[in-house]
């Protein structure tokens, strides 16, 4: 494929430019290397793919050999007019960086099954693809390095470097947003008591599949952050977060010195308006100490809550306290 052709090229490049530059055995058989079309002779997977190792080093072994180095400048600069060929040629981007890092067999893309259980298979389930990951950019990102580093003008894919920058950021934040808003498909798919009965006890320990979801966007998404901001949604999950640390400061200290309240102002202060990126706050701290009480209570009711789905006695107990309270006195979580 293309894309095979293209990373065979940056491999095969740089690692001769490494052997040029007088890096030793060890170094170089640490680097990423080319690989090669082996013909396909029918055989199993597992036995083209020991070809294919076999292959590398073979490469690898010449390399170490050659001394050659006129020779090795002669093909490291056709190697690198075919790249950059490929690179400026009309219409050519680089969303097909995308296409690749889905591809990569040590990354793992996020599916609702993550959060709702394995019982979420269904084809119309929501996924975010590898590349729309906080890995999967890494990866974009090192091997656009490898790029750079494989041309002799690095000046050459700049402006398909910032037009994917722009397409990048756009789709990712999207594949995010579209995974959020269709999240709540996995309700759809507890279909036995021990399904809700697990989903129940995780909720109660302030887990859950909404809370695990909260927390993992703002980590997915800190890569994008840079001069541009991001969409108001994101800065919400982040005031969303942000009461999470909120709720503890304040459960912590419920029953200690009547300086509680500065001293949970003090630790709003510090993710006050001024933060950047997706941690950024868009209330003032008053404002998330007011909120960051009622999450508190909310957390705390949620785990009173979880102890009725034990068992029907338990449920029939925690329904009574209702009834044999006073709603403006009474400790039910209701």
């Amino acid at each position: 494929t293309a894309i095979s052709h293209i990373e065979h090229l940056v491999r095969r490049i740089n690692i001769i430019k490494a052997k040029l530059s007088g890096l030793t055995a060890q170094e170089l058989t640490a680097m990423g290397r080319p690989e090669f079309d082996t013909v396909d002779i029918g055989a199993q997977e597992d036995i083209r793919e020991d070809i294919q190792m076999k292959m590398e080093d073979l490469y690898l072994h010449y390399l170490l050999w050659q001394g050659d180095t006129m020779a090795m400048n002669q093909k490291m600069n056709t190697l690198q007019q075919w790249l950059a060929r490929i690179l400026t040629m009309e219409g050519a981007d680089l969303k097909w960086l995308v296409v690749r890092t889905n591809m990569d067999p040590d990354l793992k893309s996020y599916t609702l099954a993550d959060f709702w259980g394995k019982s979420v298979d269904g084809p119309e389930a929501k996924i975010i693809p590898k590349s729309f990951t906080s890995k999967g950019k890494q990866a974009i990102d090192d091997f656009m390095l490898e790029i750079e580093s494989a041309l002799t003008d690095s000046l050459i894919p700049a402006g398909l470097k910032r037009e994917f920058g722009k397409w990048y950021k756009k789709v990712y934040i999207d594949a995010w947003l579209d995974f959020t808003a269709g999240f709540g498909l996995g309700l759809d798919y507890l279909r036995t008591r021990e399904q809700w009965q697990t989903l129940a006890n995780s909720v109660g320990h302030k887990k859950g599949p909404y809370f695990s979801l909260l927390d993992i966007i703002p980590r997915e998404l800190a890569a994008l952050e840079g001069k541009e901001e991001l969409p108001q949604w994101v800065n919400l999950v982040g005031d969303i977060n942000a009461l999470f640390g909120q709720a503890a400061t304040l459960r912590a200290r419920k029953k200690g010195s009547s300086g509680v309240i500065d001293a949970a102002v003090s630790r709003v202060k510090a993710i006050a308006p001024g933060a950047s990126g997706a941690a950024a706050t868009q209330l003032d701290a008053q404002a998330m100490l007011k909120a960051g009480k009622s999450f508190m209570i909310y957390q705390d009711s949620l785990a009173a809550v979880a102890p009725g789905v034990a068992s029907q006695r338990a449920a029939f107990d925690l329904a009574t306290e209702i009834y044999s309270q006073d709603p403006a006195t009474g400790e039910s979580p209701f």
